[in-house]
């Protein structure tokens, strides 16, 4: 892909501000005329090769111990089987959840899974549940329910969202607490027996974040799980954190207020990575909705992000520069999975406005960390799914239909669900559509869908069979391109 100019480009890729721990911004090139999609590939490759060589075969999981679960790897394994088949890549993803799923890591009395294990086996749990793993881990079983069929994912799956739904929303706030945490000795006992205790530990500050995590793994359940009711419960979640914590000239907040505390300055102003979750939280609302407002909220958001955060390396800084004494002070430092959450983000904000200038600044992100990639490759393998999403650019399923047309849910829940990463999905009325889009659907008299790849639109769908044979078509279009193996190099 060709670099594009737009609105929000960064500038060049000029060595970072002295005074800033910044990321390096040194850009892999290979000989005079080479794309920098090729870099992309480079990196792709470099990751995908490091999750084959640590996986643990025995145990599922990546080295020996302790054992996390990786998300971020797994996600790539995931990507890489879809679009390369392979069991290599079916086990890396399959064999880690599962092993996790039956064993300790586990919580079999109440549900949902622990942080991490210091066994190998994973049979002895850090006995802690956190609402960022468990949204997290959700959507790796949903996923892993959409590609293999396995009944057992999707048992996963609605065993993890009655335990987030009974142990940690609050529904005082409308939306989850942070965590729960206890002893070995609470978690050995059944349930009746643990009811009597008053040893459990919650954490119930609402981080925006981590409610932001959540509200994007319940839609894509509501979906998958054909149980509408999660859809209902993320868009009361999202709702909260926008009316509680969302200011357009200071972004999202890191948490609600808690009662007691007031003053503008008594919640702390959230991180990167706090508007970039938010970001796709609003993102995936307007895709399973269609109601502008969330879109229209998402691009405020990302606007506050572009001028705030932004530096001469291309990397998005943690939090904005604070006006000082002495005029302002340096900026905290860069976190890389902050920023590759920011640039999947705009991969998508791209797609869904069709403003270019989202995905080169995302483009401009995956650069500055490019001189980083070798290093801890397992925790900063999302990295190599921001590059794949830059390269690949996200296909757009437009689903055209008038309201109410009995049509046109069964068409919207089966793009929402299919699985052709990265993409997206956009629910429009024929009548507004074309003014702005394209012509074609002032014609449409029924729910139709339009799936383009880049500037081509394939063959339209009509109902839920014939858009599964498109999305396959799709799917095989990408797999003749992607590689997800280590290209020759000097570098690589």
């Amino acid at each position: 892909m060709e670099k594009e100019k737009g609105r929000f480009s960064s500038g060049s890729k000029q060595h970072h501000e002295r005074g800033i721990s910044s990321p390096e911004t040194e850009t892999i090139t290979k000989a005079p005329g080479v794309k920098e999609t090729e870099t992309f590939a480079d990196l792709i490759g470099f990751f995908a090769q490091q999750l084959k060589e640590k996986f643990d075969p025995d145990y599922g999981g990546f080295e020996h111990f302790p054992k996390y679960p990786m998300v971020d790897a797994l996600e790539l394994a995931q990507v890489a089987y879809l679009y390369e088949g392979g069991k290599h890549w079916e086990d890396i993803f399959t064999h880690t959840l599962l092993s996790m799923y039956g064993s300790a890591v586990f919580d079999r009395e109440e549900g949902g899974f622990f942080k991490y294990s210091t066994a190998r086996d994973w049979s002895i749990p850090y006995y802690e549940k956190t609402l960022e793993d468990n949204a997290r881990l959700l959507s790796l079983l949903l996923t892993a329910h959409k590609l293999t069929a396995d009944q057992s994912f999707a048992r996963a799956s609605q065993e993890v969202l009655k335990y987030l739904h009974e142990k940690l929303y609050l529904p005082e706030k409308g939306c989850f607490a942070a965590s729960e945490s206890a002893g070995r000795e609470y978690y050995a006992l059944p349930l009746e027996d643990r009811r009597m205790q008053k040893s459990l530990k919650k954490d119930e500050h609402a981080y925006v974040s981590r409610n932001a995590l959540l509200v994007r793994s319940l839609l894509r359940a509501s979906v998958i799980l054909a149980e509408p009711a999660w859809h209902d419960q993320a868009v009361s979640t999202l709702e909260v954190l926008l009316q509680h914590c969302y200011r357009p000239d200071k972004g999202m907040s890191a948490r609600l207020r808690e009662s007691g505390e007031s003053g503008e300055e008594a919640v702390e102003q959230g991180s990167l990575g706090v508007q970039a979750a938010a970001g796709l939280a609003l993102t995936a609302a307007y895709q399973h909705t269609g109601e502008m407002r969330w879109l229209d909220t998402a691009r405020h958001l990302a606007k506050y992000c572009l001028e705030s955060l932004s530096t001469a390396g291309g990397a998005l800084s943690e939090m904005p520069a604070q006006k000082g004494r002495f005029g302002k002070k340096p900026r905290p430092g860069y976190d890389i999975n902050n920023n590759v959450l920011c640039a999947r983000w705009f991969v998508e904000m791209a797609a869904l406005s069709g403003e270019e200038a989202y995905l080169e600044k995302a483009s401009d992100i995956v650069h500055s960390f490019a001189g980083q990639f070798r290093k801890q490759p397992l925790q900063n393998a999302g990295l190599a799914l921001a590059a794949f999403d830059v390269r690949e650019r996200a296909a757009v399923i437009d689903v055209v239909g008038a309201p109410g047309d009995p049509e046109l849910l069964p068409l919207l829940s089966t793009a929402l669900a299919s699985l052709v990463p990265p993409k997206v999905v956009r629910l429009l009325d024929p009548a507004a559509a074309h003014a702005e889009m394209r012509h074609e659907y002032k014609e449409v008299d029924r729910a139709t869908v339009f799936p383009w790849l880049g500037e081509h639109c394939y063959e339209r769908a009509v109902n839920p069979v014939e858009l599964q044979d498109i999305i396959s078509i799709l799917v095989k279009e990408r797999r003749a391109h992607v590689l997800f193996t280590v290209k020759e190099s000097e570098r690589v």
